[in-house]
């Protein structure tokens, strides 16, 4: 019980007057342990709050006041459900049909996610956050609203590595694979197939049902080559290799999954040790071909590995574009999550606390 009272105190309070719905969950992702050795300080990344508690209260504000957030990833939920929670007037505009952002492909590759969504996302209901969803908006849309303030958790740019031979069918990007969770993508393929196998429309398929469906069919051949060794790809990897595909992971530098702890990147080696996925580090991607990926060893030799697909995972950066347009006009606004720079959970709850709590 001792991570799962890091993530919420007030679980066996909840538990015993049945609110279960309302119990923030341990994700297990290592971020408390991380913290102790990296940091030398306590805390969470579901709960901001964790070893901060006498820096975040979240008492009743003294004013209630329109607030509008932007983006609907873990960012936006959590100053939502916060801002809600103080006595805020708050309406999140989402542009994509369903919320979750980014992190509903992390939950659709990595299951253990999935709880902290279920937790946003009934929160934000319970507490009457008004939600706008296929609303891409605009500085000029923001301030018709006329906010008392503005919070924009609209996630980073996803940018790709430039490897000759990427515009191929079967290469990928993050950007790609984002889109056709979302719907979006031109590309057709995985939510199409699964919405009609469902008799659904794709923005009522969560994570737990893509993972299902994705048992049965994806639109990756049966080797893949995953470009890129960050956590994003290391889970994508694990994911892939337990739907039977071959998995190999390159990744040009010496590091692999930089932005988690050691503790988290060791349990992700040990998953695709025990399902056979190669990780190979220090191998520069000379090109893609139609089988394959060229990669060149240290030695200035170019070895093929087989792909009928390819992944390039790419890296995120900060895009404070709507951040900085809604300040430009004058409205009390805070930047929140990845748009600021990549960060994972951890940036994206306590970037949200610390702007709900200043409102």
């Amino acid at each position: 019980m001792g991570r799962p009272l890091l993530a919420d105190p007030d679980l066996a309070t909840k538990a015993a007057n049945g609110r279960l719905a309302e119990v923030r969950r341990c994700i297990s992702c290592q971020n408390c342990i991380d913290s102790m050795e990296t940091r030398f300080a306590m805390d969470c990344a579901v709960n901001p709050r964790t070893g901060r508690e006498t820096e975040l209260g979240f008492s009743s504000a003294s004013a209630s006041k329109r607030v509008v957030v932007v983006g609907g990833g873990p960012g936006g939920l959590e100053a939502s459900r916060i801002a809600a929670q103080r006595g805020h007037r708050v309406t999140l505009f989402e542009r994509a049909r369903r919320l979750g952002g980014a992190f509903q492909l992390a939950c659709t590759v990595h299951p253990a996610n999935q709880p902290f969504l279920d937790f946003l996302l009934h929160e934000v209901k319970r507490l009457g956050v008004e939600v706008r969803l296929g609303r891409d908006v605009s500085a000029e849309q923001i301030a018709a609203e006329r906010p008392d303030a503005v919070i924009v958790a609209t996630g980073g740019r996803l940018v790709a590595r430039e490897i000759p031979g990427a515009e191929l069918a079967h290469v990928y990007t993050g950007q790609d694979l984002r889109e056709l969770l979302s719907g979006r993508s031109r590309r057709g393929g995985w939510i199409g197939v699964a919405s009609r196998f469902a008799g659904v429309a794709s923005p009522a398929l969560g994570p737990a049902a893509l993972r299902n469906m994705s048992r049965m069919w994806l639109p990756f051949g049966r080797r893949v080559v995953i470009v890129g060794g960050d956590l994003a790809a290391l889970e994508l990897a694990e994911f892939l290799a337990e739907r039977r595909r071959e998995v190999s992971v390159v990744e040009p530098g010496d590091e692999l999954a930089p932005e988690v702890g050691a503790k988290r990147r060791m349990e992700h080696l040990e998953r695709l040790d025990r399902l056979g996925v190669p990780v190979n580090t220090g191998l520069g991607v000379a090109r893609i071909a139609p089988t394959a990926v060229i990669v060149t060893r240290s030695d200035g030799a170019e070895v093929p590995i087989a792909a009928d697909s390819v992944v390039i995972a790419g890296a995120v950066q900060a895009d404070t574009t709507l951040y900085d347009a809604v300040v430009a006009r004058g409205f009390e606004a805070f930047a929140v999550g990845d748009c600021t720079g990549l960060g994972l959970v951890q940036k994206a709850t306590l970037d949200a606390a610390r702007a709900a709590c200043a409102l």
